[in-house]
C-alpha cells in the first residue's frame, strides 16, 4: 500500500473519553499522526430520517409493554474491505477511519454483527467535533458472540478507526451491520433534559436518600439494534459472589439478540435540579439465562462484572409471595436519568392489567412520582428493600391515579432458582455490597434467622423487628401465598444493639395450637433469640444482636471512631462480680441494662462517674449461669458488649 502523508490540525477541546468496562480508555492514535492533505476520510451519507413519521408510529404504540424507541436503525453492510480508507501511521502501523453520517441525529450508536479484535489492535468511535470517544476497545472486548454493541456518540457524524501494529499479521473482523440514528435525544449535549414527566424525582433528591445501595444496581438498558430502552436491575444471589445476574422484562428481550445489548450504570443527575447525567459507565452484551412471558421476566448474565469504578449494588429479593406494605420503583422514564417513585399503600396480586391470575403486583396508584415508557422491566421493592418483581406495564402517568403492573418474583422464581439460590430452598435473600462485603458478608450487621413454621392459616401470620427506638427495621407478611403448615425462614441482617420481635396473627388464636401447630424461632450463630408457638393476636420478644458501638435511630447517635477500649469487662467470663473498666472525656451519667440471650431485660442502673477514668463492679451474683449483653448508654451514645456467667 502506498503510503500517504498530510497534517490533520487538531482541535484542542474538551475530550469525553469514556472508560468504561466495554473500552479501555484513551485517545484515538490518528490524532498525533501526520498525514498528507491529499488523504481524505470518505463518508458514508445515510438516508434521511422522517422523524414526523417515526413519532406518529411511536404514538400509535404508546405503552409500557412495548419497549421504547428513542432511534432509526438504518441496516448497513459496512467493513474494512469495502468501506472506509486505509493509511500509515509514522510507526509503520495501519490505519482504518471511516465516517458515518445521519443528518439531523442526536446522537449515534453502531451495532457490530461480527467483531474480533487482534492483539494489540485498538477501536476508537467518536464524534467528528472529538468532544465524545468510545474506546479503546482491543482484544479485552472480544466475546464468544463475535457481537458489540455501543452506546451512543453525540451528533451526526461518526468516525471509526481501527489501528492495528505493523507486527501484527491476525485480521481484525469489524462487519457494521446497524447505524441507529437518535430522534429524541439520549445525550445531554444532544436534547433538552428531562424528557419524563414532571412528577418524576432524581434519585439525587432526598427521597432516594434510604435507597442509595438500590439506586446503584439499576441501569439503563439500549436494546439489540440500538433502537429502543427498558430498565433493569442487577440481582443478588445466595453466595454473595457478585456473580452479574440482571432481571429484567420478558417484553424487552423478546425477539432481540441479547449479545450485544449496552447496559448503562450510574445515568444519573448529580444533583436533585434539573441536570444531565453521563452514560460513560456501560457493559456491553450479556446472555439469556431464562425468560417467560406469564409473569414477563427475563434474566440475564452480564457479559463481564461491573468494575470497582462503577460502584454497583446487587439488590436483595423477595420471592416468598408476601404482599408489600409498601412499594418502591426506581427506573429509567423515557430514557431519562434515573428516577424513584413510592407507592405508601399495600400491592395486591393481580393479572395482567387487571385480567385474572396471580401472576402479577397491581400497584394502583403512585402516591410520588410515576413510571413510563422506558420504565419496562424495573425493579418493584418491598419495605424491605428487596426486589419482589420488575415493571411489564400499565397506565401510571404524571396527572392520573391509575395503575401499574409487575410480573411478580415468587411465580418466576422455580425459573431462575437454579441461578441465584441453588438448590431452590432459599427464597429471601439481602443485597449486596462489593464495596463494603467481603466474603459475602457484612462486618457491620449480625445474621439473624426468623423461621416460621404456618399453622393452617399463614395468611394470618405476620412479623416486625423495632429497635430500642421503637423505628420498624425489618417486617414481613402476611403469608397467603405459603402452603398450610409448610416452613418458611427469612434471614435478615441487623446491625449490633437490642431490638424488640413482635409476631402477630390477625384473627387472634396465635401460630398453635387450635389449627395445626405452628411456630417461630429467631436465631443467630450463637442459638436461639427468641421462640414461641401458643398465643393470641401478638407474641413479644426482646433480644440483643453483636458485641459492637451501634446506634438506633432517634435520640440516639453513633461515633464510628471510638476507641474499642473505651469500656472493656473483666473477668469474662466472670463469677459473682463483673467489672466495667471506663474511659471517658468527662465526668457522665452511664446508664447499664443487662439482657439474656433472650433479650429480656434482667438488671438496670445508673452510675455517676467521679472520674475520667475507672472501673465499675457490677453485681451478677443473682444472675444464672449463661451468656448476657450489656447495653452502656453515655450521652445517648449505645455500646453493646457480651459476657458469660460460669459458676464453678
Amino acid at each position: 500500500m502506498k503510503k500517504i502523508i498530510f497534517v490533520l490540525s487538531i482541535v484542542l477541546c474538551s475530550i469525553n473519553v469514556a472508560y468504561s468496562q466495554i473500552s479501555q480508555g484513551g485517545e484515538p492514535l490518528s490524532w498525533n499522526e501526520n498525514f498528507s492533505k491529499s488523504a481524505k476520510i470518505p463518508t458514508v451519507k445515510l438516508k434521511k430520517v422522517d422523524v414526523a413519521k417515526l413519532l406518529k408510529e411511536d404514538e400509535a404504540e404508546s405503552s409500557k409493554d412495548v419497549p421504547l424507541r428513542f432511534a432509526y436503525a438504518h441496516d448497513v453492510n459496512l467493513n474494512p474491505n469495502n468501506s472506509g480508507n486505509w493509511f500509515t501511521g509514522a510507526d509503520g502501523g495501519k490505519f482504518w477511519i471511516l465516517k458515518l453520517e445521519s443528518k439531523g441525529a442526536k446522537s449515534l450508536n453502531v451495532t457490530f454483527s461480527d467483531f474480533y479484535i487482534p492483539e494489540g489492535a485498538k477501536l476508537f468511535i467518536y464524534n467528528e467535533g472529538k468532544t465524545d470517544v468510545k474506546g479503546a476497545f482491543t482484544e479485552i472486548n472480544n466475546k464468544t458472540s463475535r457481537r458489540l454493541g455501543t452506546a451512543p456518540v453525540v451528533g451526526d457524524k461518526l468516525i471509526i478507526e481501527y489501528y492495528q501494529p505493523k507486527q501484527a499479521t491476525e485480521k481484525p473482523a469489524l462487519q457494521i451491520s446497524t447505524v441507529a440514528h437518535d430522534y429524541r435525544g439520549v445525550l445531554s449535549i444532544a436534547k433538552a433534559f428531562g424528557d419524563s414527566g414532571s412528577c418524576n424525582n432524581n434519585v439525587a433528591c432526598s427521597v432516594g436518600n434510604a435507597w442509595r445501595d438500590q439506586i446503584r444496581s439499576v441501569a439503563m438498558v439500549i436494546l439489540g439494534n440500538g433502537t429502543r430502552w427498558c430498565s433493569g436491575s442487577l440481582i443478588n444471589n445466595t453466595a454473595n459472589n457478585g456473580t452479574p445476574y440482571f432481571l429484567t422484562a420478558n417484553h424487552c428481550s423478546a425477539g432481540r439478540d441479547v449479545t450485544n445489548w449496552v447496559f448503562a450504570f450510574n445515568y444519573e443527575s448529580p444533583g436533585c435540579s434539573n441536570s444531565d447525567g453521563s452514560l460513560s459507565q456501560s457493559i456491553s452484551g450479556s446472555q439469556m439465562l431464562a425468560s417467560g412471558a406469564s409473569s414477563d421476566y427475563a434474566l440475564l448474565r452480564l457479559s463481564a462484572t461491573p468494575p470497582s469504578s462503577y460502584n454497583v449494588y446487587y439488590s436483595g429479593w423477595d420471592a416468598t409471595g408476601s404482599a408489600p406494605t409498601r412499594t418502591t420503583g426506581i427506573h429509567h422514564p423515557a430514557g431519562d436519568v434515573k428516577k424513584i417513585s413510592f407507592d405508601n399503600d399495600p400491592s395486591t396480586v393481580s393479572g395482567y392489567l387487571g385480567g385474572s391470575g396471580t401472576t402479577h403486583w397491581q400497584v394502583s396508584d403512585w402516591d410520588d412520582g410515576t413510571t413510563e415508557g422506558g420504565s419496562s422491566g424495573s425493579a418493584l421493592f418491598d419495605q424491605n428493600k428487596r426486589i419482589i418483581g420488575q415493571l411489564h406495564g400499565g397506565y401510571a402517568a404524571c396527572g392520573n391515579d391509575r395503575g401499574d403492573w409487575y410480573g411478580r418474583l415468587s411465580v418466576t422464581y422455580p425459573n431462575i432458582c437454579q441461578w441465584l439460590a441453588p438448590g431452590c430452598s432459599t427464597q429471601v435473600v439481602n443485597g449486596y455490597d462489593p464495596a463494603g462485603d467481603t466474603g459475602g458478608g457484612n462486618d457491620n450487621c449480625t445474621d439473624v434467622t426468623l423461621t416460621l413454621n404456618f399453622d393452617n392459616y399463614p395468611e394470618e401470620t405476620s412479623w416486625t423487628i423495632k429497635d430500642s427506638s421503637g423505628s420498624v427495621v425489618e417486617s414481613g407478611g402476611t403469608y397467603g401465598s405459603q402452603a398450610d403448615g409448610s416452613t418458611l425462614a427469612v434471614d435478615v441482617c441487623l446491625p449490633a444493639g437490642c431490638y424488640e420481635l413482635s409476631v402477630n396473627d390477625s384473627y387472634g388464636d396465635g401460630m398453635c395450637c387450635t389449627y395445626g401447630q405452628g411456630s417461630y424461632s429467631l436465631t443467630d450463630a450463637s442459638g436461639t433469640l427468641a421462640s414461641g408457638a401458643s398465643f393470641g393476636s401478638a407474641d413479644t420478644s426482646n433480644f440483643c444482636v453483636g458485641s459492637s458501638r451501634v446506634a438506633s435511630s432517634g435520640s440516639k447517635s453513633i461515633s464510628n471512631n471510638a476507641s474499642t477500649d473505651k469500656f472493656m469487662m473483666y473477668p469474662n467470663p466472670a463469677n459473682n462480680v463483673l467489672y466495667l473498666k471506663y474511659k471517658v472525656k468527662e465526668n457522665v451519667t452511664l446508664d447499664f441494662k443487662i439482657f439474656d440471650i433472650t433479650g429480656r431485660m434482667v438488671e438496670s442502673k445508673t452510675y455517676d462517674t467521679e472520674s475520667r477514668s475507672g472501673q465499675l463492679p457490677i453485681d451478677i451474683d443473682r444472675l444464672t449461669q449463661g451468656a448476657y449483653f450489656m447495653e452502656i448508654i453515655e450521652n445517648n451514645i449505645s455500646t453493646v458488649r457480651k459476657f458469660t456467667i460460669t459458676r464453678r
